[in-house]
C-alpha cells in the first residue's frame, strides 16, 4: 500500500531538495490533494519531457523579450541538468542568463532546493517586490 506522505518524502529526498515541507499543515493538504488523484499528473510531467525537447526546439536561440527576474537555489537540481555539482554561481548564471533579453534581476538564494518559494517564502516574496517596484 501507498501513502502519499511516503511518496511526495522520498521525492524531496531522491531529489535532495530538503525539507521543503516544515510545517505539517502543508504536508497535510499535499497528502490529501495526492490520495484524491494519485501521482499521475506528476509522472506525466516527467515522462513528457523528450516531447517537451522535440517540440520547442523551434525557440532553442531564442530570448525572453519582457523583463524578468530570475530565482534559484544553489541546491537546485535544475542547475546541474547539463553541469555537474561543482558548478559555481558564474557557471549557472552563464547557463539561464542567456535566455532572457532584459534580465534585470538574478538571485541564487543559498542553501535553497528547486522550490524556492515554498523553501524560503520571505526571501523570494521581498525580492519579487523589489523586481515589480522597479519595472
Amino acid at each position: 500500500f501507498f501513502h502519499a506522505e511516503d511518496g511526495i518524502r522520498a521525492l524531496v529526498r531522491s531529489r535532495g531538495l530538503g525539507d521543503v515541507y516544515k510545517r505539517q499543515e502543508d504536508m497535510n493538504y499535499f497528502i490529501k490533494e495526492f490520495e484524491q488523484s494519485g501521482f499521475r499528473g506528476p509522472f506525466n510531467r516527467y515522462r513528457a519531457q523528450d516531447i517537451d525537447f522535440e517540440e520547442l526546439q523551434e525557440f532553442k536561440n531564442m530570448a525572453y523579450p519582457l523583463p524578468a527576474c530570475f530565482i534559484t537555489g544553489t541546491l537546485d537540481p535544475v542547475n546541474f541538468f547539463a553541469r555537474d555539482e561543482s558548478a559555481s554561481e558564474a557557471d549557472i548564471l552563464e547557463a539561464f542568463t542567456k535566455n532572457y533579453e532584459d534580465l534585470r534581476k538574478v538571485e541564487i538564494l543559498d542553501g535553497i532546493g528547486h522550490w524556492t518559494q515554498q523553501e524560503s517564502p520571505e526571501a523570494v516574496t521581498d525580492h519579487m517586490i523589489d523586481f515589480l517596484k522597479n519595472i
